[in-house]
């Protein structure tokens, strides 16, 4: 890489970094995500590419992959008025990501049954917040597509957007913001946990959720 790292105009260059380690969750906190250390399934290979220069900026290419985990990103990074505007892919597979959110110290309702993904979207990255556009994929079987903006600055991050779902489970919704077992009752009572001041939801959302289905546990289901 050559030119004057005060001046991203100037930068121009080429660079790969491969490698790999037996513990997918070392190689997050080497990159600087604050993890626990609880073990995740490995080992993780991961790469890494850029290459470009000038006021078209760089392309960069990133992928990770273990036993349970298939993750990849790729886009260009522009250097704009508020610093390197990044625009492009990201996609994530894996048979059971829970290890990574137990990780970043996250949780929420039903915690322990495992949950699959298989997404890729669009991105857009601002000083103050990422865009994913274009979202489509499934969530433990359940099919979604949307549009959502993180805002990662405030003391909690925030989503805001819109989701739509093959279905929505009212209930689970529920426990992410009243706390696990707020809900629970006999079958014809009225539900007696405590609610949670924080409820479980690792984010705050404000989120305009469409569902061809619906369920509230216990209850039966509603759809179109």
């Amino acid at each position: 890489v050559s030119g004057d790292l005060t001046d991203l105009k100037s930068l121009s260059g080429k660079g790969a970094l491969q490698g790999n380690h037996e513990d997918p969750l070392a190689v997050m906190a080497l990159i600087g995500a604050p993890v626990l250390p609880i073990g995740a399934p490995g080992p993780l290979t991961f790469d890494v590419s850029a290459e470009g220069g000038g006021s078209e900026g760089f392309s960069l290419s990133a992928s990770a992959k273990s036993d349970n985990l298939n993750a990849a990103a790729s886009g260009r990074f522009t250097p704009g008025a508020d610093g390197l505007e990044r625009t492009g892919e990201v996609s994530l597979k894996s048979a059971d990501f829970e290890p990574y959110i137990l990780a970043e110290g996250d949780t929420f309702a039903d915690m322990g049954q495992g949950l699959s993904a298989d997404l890729k979207s669009g991105f857009v990255k601002s000083a103050s917040a990422v865009r994913f556009g274009n979202l489509q994929g499934t969530v433990s079987d359940i099919a979604a597509s949307g549009d959502i903006t993180l805002d990662i600055w405030q003391s909690a991050p925030r989503a805001t957007g819109k989701l739509s779902l093959s279905s929505a489970d009212l209930g689970w919704l529920g426990e992410l913001a009243l706390g696990q077992g707020s809900l629970a009752s006999s079958i014809d009572g009225w539900p007696q946990g405590s609610f949670s001041p924080e409820g479980m939801a690792p984010l705050q959302a404000s989120l305009d959720i469409e569902a061809k289905s619906m369920s509230l546990r216990g209850l039966g289901e509603v759809s179109e």
